[in-house]
């Protein structure tokens, strides 16, 4: 997977800045996805939320806290868009090392609950660069308000298994 500067290829006046695409290689053929900013990034660590959209928005290195420097079990990110999802793209700038274990989860209305066909590619904050979230969407996926933010389609990366850390995980940007 990877990332690509359209105004290398696109004449730069007729380029809108604010447009980002996902492209996909397949068979010598291009394929072109738009991917849009998240619109909620939340950090929590024990309990204690923090707000970190604008961080996940934009690539400043290191500035996304995808687990507290000393992690518990429930501490968990939070990433919601006002669309129902199936992917999400992250851009880790530290790799986590450590031993714990992230459970994706969405809100079905009354409770978290385990998303299913997750594939990981992130293996739980362990692999730099850019890699992404994929997972069935649930037909009862509901909007919750995390943090204050509200009117969003939340996913959840939560820590359900926790041993050590060396290296807190941290990301640049994520993406839907």
């Amino acid at each position: 997977n990877y990332l690509i500067n359209l105004k290398r290829f696109i004449h730069y006046d007729a380029f809108d800045e604010s447009l980002n695409f996902y492209i996909k290689i397949v068979s010598y053929n291009a394929i072109i996805y738009p991917h849009s900013n998240i619109g909620g990034a939340v950090a929590d660590d024990g309990g204690v939320q923090t707000t970190e959209t604008t961080a996940a928005n934009n690539d400043t290195t290191n500035d996304v806290t995808l687990l507290p420097s000393t992690p518990a079990t429930n501490d968990a990110y939070y990433v919601g868009f006002s669309e129902q999802f199936s992917r999400c793209y992250f851009n880790i700038s530290t790799v986590g090392v450590g031993t714990w274990v992230i459970t994706w989860e969405y809100y079905n209305g009354s409770a978290w609950a385990a998303l299913s066909n997750v594939s990981d590619g992130t293996t739980g904050f362990t692999v730099t660069g850019i890699n992404s979230i994929s997972f069935t969407v649930s037909s009862n996926w509901s909007t919750v308000t995390v943090n204050g933010i509200t009117g969003l389609y939340f996913i959840r990366g939560r820590v359900s298994s926790y041993t050590s850390i060396t290296t807190q995980p941290k990301a640049k940007r994520i993406w839907i």
